[in-house]
């Protein structure tokens, strides 16, 4: 692949770690109104629900009348700690959430918390699976867990075909600077040579010059150019 060098939004980034979770904001944790014995149980983990289906019916201890056990939200089935002839009492029956929007927790130093801010964009890339996604800091939590000294900044993650599961864990890039550049290249294309940062350049007659470049400021996809390039020559980008 030949392209041609110009200029290019270069990002300054601070990797972190971290999991996805369920978005509390969307998940419901299902009690008995009354406690009971439970009578029957309708729903499994992973059924999909509506807002007001009934999940299980108890009989009430007190007036030994039997009513359901509705779902306040629409959503999956995550959890279930009901079967029948047990007693319900305080413990939740059913987590019930919306799985279509999740959580990003992102474990951030407390030396990078000044650097860290509600609106950044964050490329996320799970650890567990080959699945990549962008989404923007909703959120940076005022406290910081004392033992690891790490604090969590939260990004909603868009999840319409449910790749992506509570639990996973996720590496993340956090965007905290961006600027544009006169003259860079793809950072593939950086090749070392002799000790020295090389790109190759296509000359008149479609031969290939390995030419001595000073870089700058880097990200995963572009790398600036301080001295060695000008615009417009044309470079192999990869292999």
């Amino acid at each position: 692949e030949v392209l041609e060098v110009g200029s290019a939004l270069v990002q300054e980034t601070i990797s972190v770690t971290g999991r996805v979770t369920l978005n509390q904001n969307t998940a419901a944790q299902v009690k008995a109104r009354f406690p009971g014995v439970i009578r029957s149980v309708l729903k499994e983990p992973g059924e999909t629900v509506k807002a007001n289906d009934t999940l299980a019916t108890v009989e009430s201890n007190d007036s030994l009348q039997v009513y359901p056990v509705k779902s306040p939200v629409a959503g999956l089935v995550i959890n279930r700690n009901a079967s029948v002839g047990e007693v319900a009492g305080e413990t939740p029956l059913f987590v019930v959430a919306d799985v279509s929007k999740l959580w990003a927790e992102l474990f951030v130093f407390s030396r990078d918390g000044e650097k860290i801010k509600a609106g950044q964009k964050v490329h996320i890339q799970c650890l567990d699976d080959d699945l990549i996604t962008q989404a923007d800091i909703s959120v940076v939590l005022p406290t910081t867990e004392a033992s690891s000294q790490t604090f969590v900044a939260r990004a909603v993650i868009d999840n319409p075909d449910n790749h992506w599961r509570s639990g996973m864990n996720i590496r993340a890039d956090v965007v905290i600077k961006e600027k544009e550049v006169p003259v860079a290249v793809k950072t593939d294309a950086i090749q070392r040579l002799e000790g020295n940062d090389v790109i190759f350049i296509q000359e008149s007659g479609g031969t290939y010059k390995a030419q001595p470049v000073e870089l700058g400021t880097s990200d995963e996809t572009w790398t600036e150019i301080k001295s060695g390039l000008v615009t417009g020559q044309r470079y192999v980008a990869k292999n």
